[in-house]
């Protein structure tokens, strides 16, 4: 199959490289265009906030950091010609939304090994292949 628009959503962790590198070698075969994105999701207490470093204050703030993760990303994974994406908001959600904004055909994922959480609500990974309209290749860890 030839892809035209590939997504990588992005959790920084080591596990994600996997799923960039494996994009990134679909994107030189295919010649698609290639997304990382990453999802801030922000919901610090309000008794919280006025505690916390002016660097998590504010989801801006977390956004900046999160693009230029994404930059060092990229340049240590040797990934070519990609966009950025860093949104806020519930994980599962926004990827949703992006993969139908953008019309991509193909998002590479990893899968994690499931904590407690994630059985009661759910992984991101489960959530997107049950109900994106696209491809979705997982990289299981």
């Amino acid at each position: 199959m030839n892809y035209e628009n590939i997504l990588v959503p992005v959790e920084f962790t080591p596990q994600c490289k996997p799923a960039i590198s494996r994009a990134s070698e679909i994107q030189q075969s295919t010649g698609a265009s290639l997304t990382l994105a990453h999802v801030v999701d922000y919901t610090p207490p309000p008794y919280i906030q006025p505690q916390l470093p002016e660097s998590l204050a504010s989801p801006e703030a977390l956004k900046k950091q999160a693009d230029e993760y994404l930059d060092k990303l990229a340049r240590e994974m040797g990934v070519g010609d990609h966009r950025k994406v860093v949104l806020t908001g519930n994980a599962k959600s926004s990827i949703l939304e992006l993969i139908e904004r953008d019309n991509f055909d193909l998002v590479v994922m990893v899968k994690h090994n499931q904590t407690v959480i994630d059985t009661l609500a759910g992984s991101t990974t489960s959530a997107i292949v049950k109900k994106a309209k696209c491809n979705v290749l997982v990289i299981h860890q």
